[in-house]
């Protein structure tokens, strides 16, 4: 009886040590996922302020006039190109009364 209670002792010591072993190792994976993600939250801060930096930059008025320029073909609005609201209003009704005016109707 006290043998088979001594090899039962050395079983359970046994298996609490290769349980604590494999608790030890899982922590160990658990900890390197855990520097991954916190590497990888880092690197994604970092983007966003690089990308709060340029959205910045290019919504300057100067950037967006530069760039409606260069990238679109627009200009300033000349004096001639704007019109009254009145001038509008009696061109659209006259417009109107000549049955849509030009369209082939």
């Amino acid at each position: 009886m006290n043998r088979a209670s001594f090899i039962f002792a050395l079983l359970v010591v046994a298996l609490l040590i290769f349980s604590l072993y494999r608790a030890k190792y899982n922590a160990r994976e658990t900890a390197e996922a855990f520097s991954a993600i916190e590497a990888s939250i880092a690197s994604e801060e970092r983007r966003h302020l690089e990308l709060l930096a340029e959205f910045s930059h290019l919504s300057r008025q100067e950037k967006i006039e530069e760039y409606a320029r260069n990238e679109l073909g627009m200009v300033p609005a000349r004096t001639e190109q704007f019109v009254m609201m009145e001038q509008f209003s009696s061109d659209v009704t006259r417009l109107a009364m000549n049955g849509g005016g030009g369209d082939g109707g």
